[in-house]
């Protein structure tokens, strides 16, 4: 299928857990992507601590994850924009380290309160969706929060580029 940009665009949410082999699976509990017309992801991501991207706490190949930690290390890692709860650290967003496979980009990582993210991870799990579209999940708390990152100012324009009508 040929991606283009659309305005009102499609918005997959599925559980990680789903996406990485069955012995590694518990390890993603809790961690949400949301895809936003095939081409930018949002990772709701349990508490990760900080350092975000902190290589020195993940196995030397990315295969032999073991931890629930290093896992949720991985999740923000490949992520491009990330959502995890962190008290100190609410409402401000933080760019991430370029790596190789970003091409020089950064991700960025929001920082929200506790309590929001178990609303947001909430919605989250009762949505699990493919198929739909933004337009008809806005009202949703997960959805509205993405939607307020696709405007902040920390949302690259490539990516936007991905998220607006054709024209």
């Amino acid at each position: 299928m040929k991606v283009t940009p659309q305005a009102d665009y499609p918005v997959e949410v599925r559980s990680r857990r789903w996406e990485v082999d069955d012995r590694q699976a518990a390890l993603y509990e809790g961690v949400w992507d949301v895809l936003l017309n095939r081409m930018v992801t949002v990772s709701f991501v349990p508490d990760i601590g900080q350092p975000v991207h902190d290589r020195a706490r993940w196995p030397a190949d990315l295969d032999e994850i073991a931890t629930e930690r290093q896992a949720r290390l991985e999740a923000a890692m490949f992520s491009d924009y990330t959502v995890t709860p962190n008290t100190e650290l609410a409402g401000r967003a933080t760019r991430s380290q370029a790596t190789s496979w970003r091409e020089n980009r950064y991700g960025v990582v929001f920082y929200v309160d506790p309590a929001e993210y178990a609303r947001l991870a909430a919605d989250l799990q009762a949505l699990d969706v493919v198929g739909a579209t933004v337009s008809e999940l806005r009202g949703h708390p997960a959805v509205d929060f993405v939607e307020r990152i696709v405007a902040s100012p920390e949302f690259a324009d490539e990516d936007a580029f991905w998220l607006r009508g054709e024209g």
